[in-house]
């Protein structure tokens, strides 16, 4: 079995497209999956001598219970790739496979995979093709992960200092208001902000991720009104290489940008019908596929939505979805208007 080095190549060129994780990991597992197929696989991130943060490239939630961690802990420490079949029940066998991402002589992540069956699947010519194919990810995935870093410490400093971020005003109107952000930031829960134009619903979302546990994290903003239909799919969920004409690499989509972290819906209430299903299917499932995807994305992410509409209004007319409504306003927030400040 040979690794061309064209195919080598296209990896190696697809990996240096991705400007974000989300984006990389995204590459990372279907090349993975196109060379391996694998039923498991994850990619352990550096932390320190045989620290990782381990994640689940299926998206299962069992990442911990199930990998391999002994194996992955000698890749990592050891700067190799390693092997391993045993046989399992009813003379099933389980083979695994480990691979480090070397940056000189660092280990910046190993990947693994898992693959069982009723004879090895994995033998020492695949483990040196995943050798190869990590090397190849290797340099994209230290650039990307120094990319969300910057970004992540970008978003820090915007929220210390600037005066967009704040309020101005003291009036018990707006001191409810900074009460209603707080209790907000520490539910947890998604969050609707109703309110004229120019009331700062958008300062008001800010002040909510940043007072969350999920301050430090990617705030992502999606103008339901400034995109146009045809459009939205892609620009929400991203999409695949090839998916249509022009795709010439894949795009991640900005609910994937904003994982981890918080994804604001400016004004909600501008949004079509169609495009509102497919916000309440990935609100309540937290997948979705991207245009031209055969595998689901996973997203962790606290939704906050605003408008100036009024969407109780819009729910009796058959404008907006009840069931939609009712997920984002697991805690709804109305702020005064900037008179009243």
């Amino acid at each position: 079995m040979l690794f061309r080095s064209a195919a080598l190549y296209n990896a190696a060129r697809d990996f240096g497209a991705c400007n974000t994780r989300s984006a990389f990991l995204a590459v990372f597992s279907r090349e993975v999956t196109d060379r391996f197929a694998p039923t498991r696989m994850w990619l352990a991130l550096a932390r320190g001598e045989e620290r990782y943060t381990l994640l689940d490239l299926e998206g299962k939630g069992d990442s911990q219970l199930n990998a391999p961690e002994k194996l992955i802990r000698d890749a990592m420490t050891r700067c190799q790739g390693l092997l391993s079949v045993a046989p399992r029940d009813k003379g099933n066998w389980i083979s695994h496979m480990a691979a480090p991402l070397l940056a000189g002589d660092t280990c910046v992540a190993v990947v693994a995979l898992e693959k069982p069956g009723p004879k090895p699947e994995y033998d020492e010519e695949h483990l040196r093709m995943l050798v190869l194919l990590a090397q190849a990810a290797a340099p994209s995935a230290v650039v990307v992960e120094s990319m969300d870093q910057l970004r992540r410490d970008n978003q820090r400093l915007r929220a210390a200092g600037g005066p967009s971020l704040t309020f101005v005003g003291d009036s018990p109107a707006m001191k409810s208001v900074d009460a209603l952000l707080e209790r907000a930031a520490r539910a947890g829960m998604n969050v609707l902000i109703t309110g004229e134009t120019g009331a700062g619903k958008e300062i008001a979302a800010r002040q909510i991720h940043e007072r969350s546990s999920r301050q430090g994290q990617p705030f992502v903003i999606l103008n339901c009104a400034a995109i146009p239909s045809e459009l939205f799919e892609g620009q929400l969920f991203g999409h695949e290489k090839g998916s249509f004409t022009g795709a010439e690499r894949p795009s991640t989509g900005l609910w994937s940008e904003a994982h981890g972290g918080t994804f604001f819906l400016d004004e909600i209430g501008d949004l079509g019908l169609e495009h509102q299903a497919r916000i309440l299917r990935t609100i309540e499932l937290g997948t979705f596929y991207r245009v031209g995807a055969t595998q689901e994305t996973h997203v962790d992410t606290l939704i906050i939505a605003a408008t100036n509409k009024d969407l109780l209004e819009a729910v009796k007319e058959g404008r907006f979805r009840r069931d939609l409504y009712h997920r984002l306003a697991a805690f709804e927030i109305t702020l005064p208007p900037l008179r009243e400040h």
